[in-house]
């Protein structure tokens, strides 16, 4: 039986108050169980209100797959040039099924229909120490044709934000021509 996956975006779509709080719980879980030992146990990268300010003031894409929420991503334009996108998350019974790769192309595909000659994201990681599904992520990016830029502290990016993790971390930078 062939499955139907589609992507909405709040750009265009409007999200019940129901589904806004399923993406963000998608989207809070993928993180829970991805970045634990960044941010250790019960940490909630994003409070579910700054999430609906996303929804209601950028982009957000959510991913259905028939007919159910499993997937949802940031897009945000950066400047003239480059959008970003990040919050990628697919609820754990999806994974595996292209939903990440399917938001990452309708992302870039809205990034190049706003203007945008670049995407760049950035992969949040512990500075010291390796771990296997930053690793994993990383090259997913680069076999879709991101590549490396640079690294930066996330002390100097996110000051207010570091005395929350559990371990010193970096954010290594990626950009792809649209």
């Amino acid at each position: 039986m062939s499955q139907l996956l589609t992507i909405y975006s709040s750009k265009n779509d409007v999200f019940s108050p129901s589904q806004c709080t399923e993406l963000y719980e998608i989207m809070r879980d993928a993180y829970a169980r991805t970045e634990v030992e960044i941010w250790g146990e019960n940490y909630v990268r994003l409070p579910e209100h700054e999430f609906q300010k996303l929804i209601d003031d950028e982009v957000i894409l959510g991913a259905a797959l028939n007919g159910q929420l499993v997937g949802t991503l940031y897009l945000k334009k950066v400047n003239a040039q480059e959008s970003s996108f990040g919050l990628l998350g697919v609820h754990s019974s999806a994974e595996g099924k292209g939903i990440g790769s399917k938001l990452i192309e309708v992302a870039e595909n809205q990034a190049r229909l706003d203007g945008s000659d670049y995407m760049v994201i950035d992969i949040l990681r512990p500075r010291d120490f390796q771990m296997p599904g930053k690793n994993r992520l990383r090259t997913w990016y680069e076999k879709m044709g991101y590549e490396y830029t640079y690294s930066e502290n996330f002390q100097d990016r996110r000051p207010d934000r570091a005395v929350d993790l559990k371990v010193p971390s970096v954010f290594d930078c990626f950009r792809k021509k649209l």
